[in-house]
């Protein structure tokens, strides 16, 4: 049941998309995106540079198996009535257990799945969600499963990426951000032929392809932005509106580089860009010990 004031989108998605990376190739010498190509660079394969991705973010002492994570965020979004500050909490144990905590002032939504059964708490009032009334909600819930679980596959980058198809890359680009100048980046580009495992927050319908294109920094191959676009399943042309996420700070956390500040930019009718939420991670923990209980009926 959707709550008037606390906006149904994404923190999960926004928060959980930062750790995928990387669409289709630009020819132009200007693009919409601020960019162009950059002269000179080195060539190397994909394979070769997803490796050296892999070992810029992981380091040896993180989790070779990724199975669990705990997170808080904030998330600050723009909307027609002004800005909205909401505080999560999120704890997912794979494949099928989740907790997600909003608050916003002083109220408080508690969402969890385990194992088929859904539960929301708003406030001292706990319903189970079944029904044709509690419909979306539950479709929520899988949306956040499924990218809470896409998650911890993109957490090794080199091995989620490799199962891209067309993958290609590295492009050496200058990427313009704003007011922040032109910053010499490599970009890698792919499709997901399976848009079910890539929920967008614009296109929530889309089950096709999605093309899949990031920025990294050249010199630390950090991540600098992913643009995620649905695609036509016959002919793999654009088939909706493009998101991006741009990424502004990064901290090592488990032993994985991720980055804690995030910028959603979504196009205004004119097409350009506009700042749609910005998230603050504030703590991410890798395979921590969960309870079984705390994915149960909220108390």
């Amino acid at each position: 049941m959707p709550v008037p004031g606390i906006p149904s989108a994404p923190i999960l998605l926004v928060f959980l998309t930062a750790a995928l990376t990387p669409f289709r190739q630009v020819s132009a010498p200007r693009t919409k995106n601020g960019e162009k190509p950059a002269s000179g660079g080195r060539s190397e394969t994909v394979r070769a540079f997803l490796d050296r991705v892999h070992r810029a973010l992981v380091s040896p002492e993180a989790p070779r198996k990724p199975v669990a994570f705990q997170a808080s965020v904030r998330l600050s979004h723009r909307g027609p009535e002004g800005q909205i500050d909401i505080d999560a909490e999120i704890a997912f144990q794979a494949p099928d257990r989740l907790r997600t905590v909003l608050e916003e002032g002083d109220r408080r939504i508690t969402r969890t799945f385990d194992r088929g059964r859904y539960w929301m708490q708003n406030g001292k009032e706990v319903f189970e969600l079944q029904g044709k009334t509690y419909a979306k909600d539950r479709a929520s819930v899988r949306r956040d499963l499924a990218l809470a679980s896409l998650l911890l596959r993109y957490l090794r980058p080199a091995e989620a990426l490799a199962g891209l198809e067309e993958l290609r890359g590295p492009s050496p680009v200058l990427l313009r951000q704003g007011r922040r100048g032109a910053r010499k980046t490599l970009r890698i580009q792919g499709i997901a032929a399976d848009g079910g495992r890539h929920p967008l927050v614009l296109s929530p319908g889309h089950r096709g392809p999605v093309g899949i294109r990031a920025w990294f920094v050249e010199e630390d191959l950090r991540l600098l932005q992913v643009e995620l676009r649905p695609l036509d399943p016959k002919t793999r042309k654009p088939a909706g509106p493009r998101e991006v996420l741009r990424f502004h700070r990064h901290a090592r956390k488990s032993g994985i580089l991720i980055p804690v500040e995030i910028s959603v930019l979504h196009p205004d009718p004119e097409g350009r860009l506009r700042l749609s939420q910005r998230v603050l991670v504030r703590n991410f923990d890798l395979n921590p010990p969960l309870s079984p209980e705390i994915f149960r009926k909220p108390r």
